[in-house]
């Protein structure tokens, strides 16, 4: 089981957003935005999986800006 944030465009605008408006935190404000600057997208988290000889696995995306994936090697 591998649970990560998503990396998009979309996901960096709206944590760079929400940042910005909860907190004057400087940590945050940098740290939300370069972690999902370093997530992963699904493909690659397939990509990976397949790499390290997992067979069975599914990828699936949740809300908000989540990726999942189980798999059985």
């Amino acid at each position: 089981i591998i649970n990560d944030l998503h990396r998009s465009r979309i996901a960096y605008a709206f944590i760079v957003f929400l940042t910005r408006l909860i907190t004057k935190n400087r940590l945050t404000r940098y740290d939300g935005p370069v972690s999902v600057m370093n997530a992963f997208t699904p493909s690659e988290m397939a990509e990976m999986a397949q790499e390290a000889g997992v067979k069975n696995f599914t990828v699936k995306r949740h809300f908000p800006y989540r990726i999942g994936l189980v798999g059985t090697k």
